[in-house]
């Protein structure tokens, strides 16, 4: 069973960022995702 916020979260991830790419190298992917989760931070937070 999944949290619905969770599975929200991580289809967005994939949507908009690990589909689009296709990562040679493991620290490329974890910086590009660390710049996306505090995009998303961001903008969440700007909302409250």
């Amino acid at each position: 069973w999944e949290n619905g916020h969770i599975g929200s979260f991580n289809g967005k991830l994939r949507d908009e960022l690990l589909n689009r790419e296709i990562f040679t190298m493991l620290t490329k992917a974890k910086v590009l995702i660390e710049s996306w989760q505090m995009e998303k931070y961001e903008i969440l937070s700007t909302k409250c």
